[in-house]
């Protein structure tokens, strides 16, 4: 995760100088002064998004809607698109031509020659239609511009700055949360010691979406990932209701955060922040060096990061998910991204089992990881909260039971891990279809088992999906909202409102 300064929009600006035209009512020809047009900036193609929401949506030079010789043309095109007419001089009203005869007297209409008369009356129809046409042209262009003020304000189409907690107060202004949407969460300390989290869901158009929070400045700021990447040439196209999963490192001066979710074709696809302390750093497609991993329709994701065997090496991220063919649990490493592992044998596990890592303390290094998962049991309906270990290699047919009468998985069911007092205690925490959450606790020596989970303070809770990061926080979805709870680690089963993290 990172503190990182907004990523500025670029603005377009078009301006296009008009030709000159005539005054009718003047016999000396005047400049019309001169008006510009500016075109606003959109998200690169990708789904709008308002900017008091505080999105990135980097912005690239779209084609212009005012092009010089389509929209103006020559003088004469011009001039009919505003309502103007070209008008003639005036020209003598009479011939001088001497004919030898005595002059008839000459027939006026109020006091002026026919043909004079009809001229000034022709001009005079001519200033009142360009004054209506004008008129109506200067309505419509106002009516456009109000538009085009109207749109920008639509998601995504005006200038995206950094969001803090400012409230925003026009329902049309909120941007909705997927109502499928997971969550990921993830932690890191910065050099300086100050605590920084980013949470991950989805919204309504389908994008990722970061809301990162740090323990200096304490506010949120929204990135809208996906529109990060709409003007590149690989553009991110995450499946609806894509599971994710996210781990930071913070380590040998390395400090990253990565997110890892599904596209359609059921392919694991990455994104990686290679540099959280620099905040010109910008996000980056994550190839996991070309390696295809495909996942089993409805698997879930889980990713950790694993520190070395040894001090000075880098460590190494893992990523679980459920293999196609029958179910086992994979998990793949980045020492080997081509070649994963089996965690969980398919005959241990069911399908569409909610997954959490997380890494493991031996003695000084935090090199062994644990993984839930739900495994199989006689009952038709139920299966257990179980716990693999990994120490040199996975132990694919041993499993501690966590969490016994577990629902069968549903689409909101999802595990999350968490711990405190340096990796001595656990928290392994399940949300049921329900809504209701289900836990078990690692007090240093033994599992305990948690029936209920109270909550002290925060709105009505109505939990569609959980996350939990290494510092004992957890993030909810419910109702449209990001909740923020703490864990009271000297009574697990309490869990203390904190806030809301979006919207703001």
């Amino acid at each position: 995760m990172s503190n990182s300064e907004p990523y500025s929009t670029l603005e377009v600006r078009n301006e296009y100088q008009l030709p000159e035209v005539i005054d009718p009512e003047q016999s000396q020809k005047e400049t019309v002064p001169n008006h510009s047009y500016q075109q606003h900036p959109t998200a690169g193609g990708i789904g709008p998004y308002p900017p008091t929401d505080g999105y990135y949506a980097h912005n690239v030079p779209p084609g212009s809607s005012y092009s010089p010789a389509a929209s103006y043309g020559e003088y004469g095109a011009h001039a009919a698109k505003l309502g103007y007419v070209q008008a003639g001089q005036l020209g003598p009203t009479e011939s001088s031509v001497e004919t030898g005869e005595e002059k008839k007297p000459k027939r006026t209409i109020c006091g002026v020659a026919p043909l004079t008369f009809y001229i000034i009356l022709g001009v005079a129809l001519i200033i009142i239609i360009g004054a209506i046409a004008g008129g109506v042209g200067g309505a419509m262009a106002s009516k456009d511009g109000e538009n085009q003020e109207a749109a920008s304000a639509e998601p995504g189409n005006g200038d995206s700055t950094d969001s803090t907690n400012s409230t925003t107060t026009e329902m049309d202004d909120r941007i909705d949360i997927l109502p499928s949407s997971r969550l990921t969460s993830s932690n890191w300390t910065d050099p300086d010691g100050f605590i920084h989290r980013i949470v991950f869901f989805q919204d309504a158009h389908n994008a990722l979406v970061a809301r990162e929070w740090d323990s200096e400045n304490r506010t949120w700021a929204t990135t809208n990932i996906t529109g990060l990447f709409a003007p590149t040439t690989a553009p991110l196209n995450p499946v609806s209701g894509t599971p994710l999963a996210s781990a930071a490192i913070t380590h040998e001066g390395r400090f990253e955060i990565h997110l890892w979710f599904l596209d359609p074709t059921s392919l694991i696809r990455s994104v990686a922040h290679l540099d959280t302390l620099n905040p010109s750093d910008r996000w980056q497609v994550d190839s996991l060096d070309e390696a295809v991993l495909e996942t089993r329709p409805g698997s879930l994701l889980a990713a950790a990061w694993q520190r070395p065997w040894v001090d000075g090496k880098a460590g190494s991220f893992a990523v679980a998910y459920q293999r196609p063919s029958d179910g086992a649990i994979k998990v793949a490493n980045s020492s080997h991204w081509e070649t994963s592992d089996v965690a969980v044998e398919s005959n241990f596990v069911v399908d569409n089992s909610s997954l959490a890592i997380i890494p493991q303390r031996r003695e000084t290094f935090l090199d062994r990881m644990q993984l839930v998962t739900q495994g199989l049991a006689n009952s038709e309906t139920t299966g257990p909260m179980q716990l693999t270990n990994y120490d040199a290699g996975w132990a694919v047919d041993e499993q501690q039971v966590l969490v016994r009468g577990i629902p069968l998985p549903s689409k909101k069911q999802q595990f999350a891990i968490t711990m405190w007092d340096d990796w001595s205690n656990y928290l392994y925490v399940g949300l049921l279809d329900g809504g209701e959450l289900t836990a078990s606790h690692y007090d240093g020596s033994s599992f305990n088992s948690i029936d209920t989970i109270n909550f002290s303070g925060g709105p009505e809770r109505n939990f569609t999906a959980i996350s939990m990061t290494l510092d004992g926080m957890l993030y909810a979805i419910s109702s449209d909202e990001i909740l923020e709870y703490s864990v009271d680690t000297s009574s697990p089963s309490n869990l203390r409102f904190v806030g809301t993290v979006f919207p703001a």
